[in-house]
């Protein structure tokens, strides 16, 4: 969904199966946008995401498409209640991932005055935002892949002072606790604007140095 042609910013969604592409129709849709993140409930069958930014504004919404549905109804907006702790600032170029017990995870990014550091859970069925107390890297433009059980996996990215990091963390949403692993004998290079994946290991794919 969405993106940067180089000349405007886009809301279209594409789907690829079976060796083509459609494109879903909606009557009501997110606005155009880039930088925002994006998670898949493979059990609801749905695509959650957040945030980005339309070349003059950082957006602060949720939505969610349900491909189940059809027609004006696929794409909604989540109306999501702030927590004790708030609710997470407007951004971009963060990273977004979707726990199977149940939860929208969302991490870092860029705020229009620097990156951030803070770690946003958006729980299922109540649509409340909370605030992780446990700090993790300040991070933006960065690459992030779940595991599908309790760990999302962070490498990367620009810090505080928007330099370029090579870096390994790992998050545990059990525990909620952070950990920074141990570089091997031969790691990737510093890096941002990057992609990763995960595939009973992590994988990542370019980026800028």
């Amino acid at each position: 969904f969405g993106g940067y042609d180089g000349t405007d910013f886009l809301q279209d969604l594409w789907k690829f199966t079976s060796g083509t592409w459609t494109r879903p129709t909606s009557l009501v849709t997110p606005g155009r946008r880039a930088g925002h993140v994006a998670a898949w409930d493979e059990v609801a069958a749905q695509l959650w995401i957040h945030g980005g930014y339309d070349g003059v504004d950082l957006y602060q919404d949720t939505w969610r498409f349900d491909s189940q549905a059809a027609g004006v109804h696929a794409w909604s907006r989540i109306s999501s209640v702030s927590g004790v702790t708030g609710e997470p600032s407007a951004r971009a170029k963060h990273v977004g991932a979707w726990d199977p017990a149940g939860a929208f995870w969302i991490h870092g990014g860029y705020n229009g005055s620097g990156v951030c550091n803070d770690l946003w859970k958006l729980q299922l069925g109540t649509s409340l935002w909370h605030r992780v107390a446990s700090l993790g890297p300040g991070r933006a433009y960065h690459a992030a892949a779940f595991d599908g059980t309790s760990s999302w996996w962070i490498h990367g990215g620009m810090d505080e002072s928007f330099r370029a990091q090579g870096d390994l963390w790992r998050f545990d949403t059990a525990s909620h606790t952070w950990f920074q692993l141990p570089q091997s004998p031969a790691f990737p290079a510093e890096r941002y604007n990057h992609v990763a994946s995960w595939d009973g290991g992590l994988w990542i794919h370019g980026g800028q140095q």
